[in-house]
């Protein structure tokens, strides 16, 4: 498997996508006592218990991302945009996790041997004012 890039914007930076895939989701089911250990009253929250449900539900995202980027890796694509988790109440004993997003072909985009230099340049746009030829935006590209 190789490593999947995973952004919740619509683009890399220095990438360009070169193919859309399926929008995918996958969730970690916590088990249906999982509230019942730590109780699930707001007294029980306000206190120590938080900690122990952070810590569970911290659990669950952890893994529902991992199994993202599993299923993921299964597939032809190496990138995912518009990648999103929610938490999700199904009933009053069982809680989801669910991770999403558009799994996406990206590549490297071109750079010529003048963009990777390091000297200095500066980018002018030049317009021609002589009234008898048709007005014509020229770019005047300065380096040293």
């Amino acid at each position: 498997m190789e490593d999947i890039m995973i952004t919740s914007g619509t683009s890399f930076e220095g990438y360009e996508i070169s193919e859309y895939g399926p929008y995918r989701f996958v969730q970690t089911i916590l088990s249906s006592n999982f509230l019942k250990e730590i109780g699930s009253s707001i007294a029980d929250i306000a206190t120590d218990r938080s900690s122990i449900y952070q810590e569970k539900l911290d659990g669950a995202m952890n893994e529902a991302i991992k199994s993202f980027k599993e299923m993921a890796g299964k597939t032809k694509y190496n990138a995912v945009v518009g990648f999103h988790t929610n938490v999700v109440d199904y009933s009053s004993n069982i809680t989801s996790v669910v991770a999403a997003g558009t799994l996406v072909s990206i590549k490297k985009e071109y750079q010529s041997e003048f963009e990777k230099s390091v000297f200095v340049r500066k980018e002018l746009y030049v317009n021609n004012y002589y009234d008898k030829l048709v007005p014509r935006a020229v770019k005047i590209v300065l380096a040293s």
